[in-house]
C-alpha cells in the first residue's frame, strides 16, 4: 500500500537527511538515469569508426556505470516494452519506458544492458530504481537512448554505417533531457493525484546536491513554500500495480 507522508518541520527533514543520498537532476528537472551528471567517456550519440564497433554507429549514449549500480527512471512513465535481445548481454534486457514532455510529446527511453524485474504495463515514477546495471562483455555501462513516439522496432542501440544519415527516429538523449521539460514537475502533483488539496510549493534541494532522494524503500522530494511552508513528500513508489 502506498504511503504518503508530509514532513511538516525542518527538524523532521534534518533527522532523515543524514541517511539519504542525492539523485542528480538535469537543469530542466529530469533525473539522470544513473543518478549522476558524470556520464563518463563511453560511446556517445552517433559514435562510429574508431569510437565504436567497426561498420556500426550508435543510437544513444553509453553511460559509465558498474555492475549492480541502480538505474533510475528519468521521469514518471510506464514500461512500454521489454527487449530481451542477447545483444544486451546474458541475462540483461532493455526497458523501453514511455514518458511525456511538458508539451505533451510522448517519447520512449531505452535503458539497455540492465537487469530488471519490471514487465510491460508497469508504472514507474521519477527517481525510482527500475533495475541495475548488468554485466556486459565489452564493459559494464548503461545504454541510454531516446526515440520520440512509440516505435519499438529495431534497431534500438546501433545500426550499420550504410545508413549513418538515418538515426532511425532517435535523438541525442543527453541533449533531450537537458534542454526539454519533463511532463511532471518532480513530485509536485503527488498530493493532488492522491486526493489531497494542499499546495506543496516549489521543489527545493535544501542544501543537498539534488532534488530527489532515495530513503530506504521511499522516494523523497523536498519543497519550500506552499501551504505548509517548509516540507517534503515521502512515499513508497510501488505496490502491486506500481501506481503512485
Amino acid at each position: 500500500m502506498h504511503r504518503l507522508l508530509l514532513c511538516l518541520t525542518a527538524a523532521v527533514i534534518l533527522a532523515i537527511a543524514t541517511s539519504v543520498y542525492a539523485i542528480a537532476n538535469t537543469p530542466t528537472g529530469f533525473v539522470y538515469p544513473t543518478g549522476t551528471a558524470a556520464l563518463g567517456g563511453y560511446a556517445g550519440w552517433l559514435a562510429h569508426e574508431d569510437g565504436y564497433f567497426p561498420g556500426l554507429y550508435h543510437l544513444g549514449k553509453d553511460i559509465d556505470a558498474n555492475e549492480g549500480d541502480p538505474v533510475y527512471a528519468i521521469d514518471d512513465g510506464d514500461v512500454y516494452a521489454v527487449n530481451n535481445s542477447s545483444a544486451w548481454g546474458q541475462g540483461n534486457v532493455a526497458l523501453l519506458v514511455r514518458h511525456k514532455l511538458s508539451d505533451g510529446t510522448v517519447f520512449l527511453t531505452i535503458y539497455g544492458h540492465i537487469v530488471s524485474s519490471l514487465s510491460d504495463g508497469d508504472n514507474v515514477v521519477a527517481g525510482e530504481a527500475i533495475g541495475v546495471i548488468g554485466h556486459y562483455v565489452n564493459g559494464d555501462h548503461l545504454h541510454f537512448g531516446i526515440r520520440p513516439g512509440t516505435n519499438t522496432s529495431a534497431p534500438l542501440g546501433r545500426n550499420g554505417m550504410g545508413e549513418y544519415d538515418d538515426p532511425k527516429g532517435f535523438v541525442d538523449p543527453v541533449d533531450w533531457i537537458t534542454t526539454r521539460n519533463p511532463g511532471t514537475t518532480l513530485f509536485s502533483d503527488v498530493v493532488t493525484r492522491n486526493g489531497g488539496t494542499a499546495a506543496v510549493g516549489t521543489p527545493n534541494a535544501n542544501s543537498h546536491s539534488g532534488l530527489i532522494y532515495a530513503y530506504g524503500t521511499y522516494v523523497r522530494q523536498d519543497f519550500v513554500g506552499g501551504t505548509f511552508g517548509h516540507c517534503c513528500i515521502m512515499y513508497d513508489p510501488r505496490n502491486g500495480d506500481g501506481n503512485p
